[in-house]
């Protein structure tokens, strides 16, 4: 009778837990990959995508602004999720992502918009940081503002209808200014400064890197910047980007990959010395002036979240379009060039 009892009362016990449970039971095992609701964990859904197990590169042009991808395989990011992820050094991320060559990289969004629209086949996940370029004049010129740069040339070292030229249409329209006004000369990054002195220029986009020691010297001095202007604190100067392509069929690696490099912004945030000289060690600066990057890399908002970017966009967008920049689109399509360049993944907090 005991014995029988006692089956009675187990099997009284199962049908409780089944009913509380709702037919699902818990386990203890440790390899156990799904949790009682049943929701597929991350390991889960990155096997079922057409990347899982190949190789994922990402385009890295060595640059201070753009190494959250280096940083992440640094720190081992990438190895939590089992990932193998390799870097190729380059200076054309809209070509290697455009192509598929490479999958993912961080770069300005000034760079990387305008191509979207155009038909380039990228898409915007997160932000990594704002700041980055400022626009110098000689200290001794008298120029003060940009309103004293009209009728002077201004040189965006890298081109018109680059970053460094959209950079500088949006600095001469946050000051009322029509940039179709002004007038620009293409001077190299490392002539600019000679070339100011000549009288060739009167100003150039540089980065507040390679501006450092000749503002410190008294040669230089900024009137307009990304980094420590108002109208530009809440706002992206580098986007991590993907092959468009590449990220729909991928949504999971897309995913893990941008928190990889969003958390390498948060680690930067908590670890600025040793952040420092990790940038020195791998080459990620042109000087190993340990309190002059340790200065600038902290001058720079890496904690910029999602919603301050997508707000930035809209603006950024807004801007080009009424400038020209953006020329298959009007005023009326911001929404619509949005939805194209910006696909916030981190929103889908999937389960690891």
């Amino acid at each position: 009778m005991k014995k029988v009892l006692s089956a009675l009362l187990c099997v009284v016990m199962i049908l409780a837990v089944v009913g509380c449970g709702g037919g699902k039971t818990k386990t203890t095992e440790p390899t156990k990959t799904t949790e009682p609701s049943g929701e597929k964990t991350i390991a889960e859904l990155l096997k079922a995508e057409p990347a899982y197990g190949t190789t994922i590169y990402y385009e890295y042009d060595t640059g201070n602004c753009t190494m959250a991808p280096l940083f992440a395989a640094l720190l081992g990011y990438y190895d939590e999720y089992g990932l193998k992820v390799e870097g190729l050094k380059g200076n054309e991320i809209k070509a290697a992502l455009g192509t598929n060559k490479v999958q993912f990289g961080v770069h300005h969004v000034s760079n990387l918009l305008v191509p979207i629209t155009n038909g380039t086949p990228m898409v915007f996940t997160t932000g990594a940081q704002t700041g980055c370029k400022s626009l110098y004049v000689l200290a001794d010129s008298g120029i003060n503002s940009t309103a004293d740069l009209k009728d002077k040339k201004v040189s965006p070292p890298e081109g018109i209808g680059t970053a460094d030229y959209n950079i500088l249409c949006r600095m001469y329209m946050k000051d009322g200014i029509n940039p179709l006004d002004m007038h620009y000369e293409v001077v190299e990054t490392s002539a600019c400064i000679q070339a100011m002195k000549d009288g060739k220029i009167a100003g150039a986009i540089l980065t507040d890197y390679y501006a450092y020691k000749f503002v410190k010297n008294g040669t230089l001095k900024c009137i307009r910047s990304l980094t420590w202007d108002k109208d530009f604190l809440d706002e992206p100067c580098c986007v991590l980007a993907f092959n468009a392509g590449w990220a729909k069929a991928n949504p999971v690696h897309t995913y893990v990959l941008t928190k990889a490099c969003r958390d390498v912004s948060n680690w930067i945030t908590e670890n600025w010395d040793e952040a420092t000289q990790m940038l020195i060690d791998n080459h990620c600066t042109s000087s190993d002036d340990f309190a002059m990057n340790k200065e600038l890399l902290m001058s720079q908002d890496f904690g910029i979240t999602d919603a301050k970017v997508e707000a930035a966009l809209r603006n950024i967008i807004a801007d080009y379009i009424s400038v020209g920049l953006i020329e298959k689109y009007n005023e009326n399509q911001v929404e619509e060039v949005l939805n194209l360049v910006w696909n916030p993944v981190l929103k889908n907090n999937y389960k690891k």
